[in-house]
């Protein structure tokens, strides 16, 4: 039987939680493969709707067309968020037929898949769940197979198994190969530099030599087509602004951790009956002040140390953490990254000498990552294994082993 939680072999308990772990999350795996089958393949579930707006897009590039242009109320008419530099350079794709297109897709996302479940095995012990652990990467995080960037079509799937790749890189200290990466995806998706947070707190601000042409290139390509076509680049601005204003009824918002902090406060205001939600600029600067402060104290705790191999895939593992606990519009399909670091954190850390309470934590830790069907059990889990962790270091028990 594979043991996700460690247990004492004389207390048996621990023993039937984790069969009862497996258990319930075996039938997690069959109920949301049993809604795959008559909800996507056999119902009337439109798939690849985010890839039908992508293909509608570069028809209008074809045309020249501005494929941003949208009217109130907004929400009703939804557009594709790529950079018009990027839909200008693929617009011949728009020549394909869209069934065809969708073949294109297909096979790339194979090959993104396949990219995705490398990283995995090639950075993340994973020996012990080696034949499991595919049904932990569509299933967990309430990933409900097929829905999570795959059926949908969105090219998240796409970027993050070049980001899976460049990690890769970034652990056997190829800087350069990484930032090349995170550049490329970062063209298709602004805030992917954010990535550029990993090599400085693993090697320090030397590796900013790397980083610095990149970012720059990032900011002189977007300059230069604002020159080219100032008409459709800011409508594009102006689309992207409207996709990250924070509101009730915005369906691009996500549920990442500054909409957990405007429902809280929503809530507050309906228990006094008063209506009550941050406005746009109060949750950014949330979201500003809140990022800035555990980013820079996660570099001056845990960056620029003298690491191993281990001790260097540990912290790498919590770094993703901190990004994906932080990130701006975390959609589910944005969790492919973190779903091998967060199984390998809770399976290795020791949170308690005590045997049983370190059984205990590690059961309720995966009970969050493979058992509750929530769209925000991710943030839950991500948060819970997040300030265990803070909380050990603050008790001087150094769970990441880091000198």
């Amino acid at each position: 039987m594979v043991n996700l939680i460690q247990y004492d072999r004389k207390s048996r308990i621990f023993k039937y939680l984790n069969l009862l772990l497996l258990l319930v999350f075996s039938w997690v795996v069959l109920q949301n493969t049993l809604y795959f089958f008559e909800k996507i393949i056999f119902g009337n579930h439109e798939n690849f709707y985010d890839l039908k707006l992508i293909y509608n897009s570069l028809i209008d590039t074809l045309n020249k067309e501005n494929t941003y242009k949208i009217y109130p109320p907004y929400f009703d008419q939804p557009t594709t968020s790529i950079p018009p530099y990027i839909l200008i350079l693929i617009k011949n794709l728009g020549n394909f037929t869209y069934q065809n297109f969708i073949k294109i897709f297909i096979f790339f996302e194979i090959v993104a898949i396949i990219f995705l479940f490398f990283y995995s095995y090639k950075l993340f012990s994973l020996e012990k769940i080696k034949f499991l652990y595919p049904f932990f990467y569509f299933f967990s995080f309430n990933f409900s197979l097929g829905l999570a960037g795959t059926i949908v079509g969105n090219i998240a799937v796409l970027l993050y198994s070049i980001i899976g790749i460049s990690l890769i890189f970034l652990y056997k200290e190829k800087i350069f190969f990484f930032s090349l990466l995170i550049f490329i995806v970062s063209c298709f998706k602004f805030y992917l530099l954010i990535f550029y947070f990993l090599p400085l707190v693993l090697y320090g601000f030397k590796t900013l030599k790397y980083l610095i042409p990149f970012v720059f290139s990032i900011f002189i390509i977007n300059y230069l087509f604002y020159i080219k076509d100032p008409i459709l680049y800011l409508s594009w601005v102006e689309l992207m602004q409207i996709q990250v204003s924070r509101s009730p009824d915005n369906p691009w918002v996500g549920s990442d951790i500054t909409q957990a902090f405007a429902a809280l406060i929503r809530t507050f205001g309906n228990y006094f009956n008063i209506y009550l939600y941050p406005s746009t600029f109060l949750s950014n600067f949330f979201w500003i002040i809140i990022t800035s402060a555990s980013f820079v104290s996660f570099y001056f705790i845990y960056g620029n140390k003298k690491l191993n191999s281990e001790s260097k895939l540990n912290l790498l593992s919590f770094a993703l953490i901190l990004i994906f606990l932080f990130y701006p519009r975390v959609l589910i399909y944005d969790l492919f990254l973190v779903i091998p670091a967060y199984y390998y954190l809770s399976s290795k850390i020791i949170f308690s000498v005590n045997k049983k309470i370190n059984s205990i934590i590690k059961f309720i830790l995966f009970f969050f990552f493979l058992c509750v069907q929530d769209t925000h059990a991710w943030l839950c889990s991500l948060s819970m294994i997040f300030f265990l962790i803070i909380y050990l270091e603050f008790k001087n028990k150094n769970p990441l082993l880091i000198k």
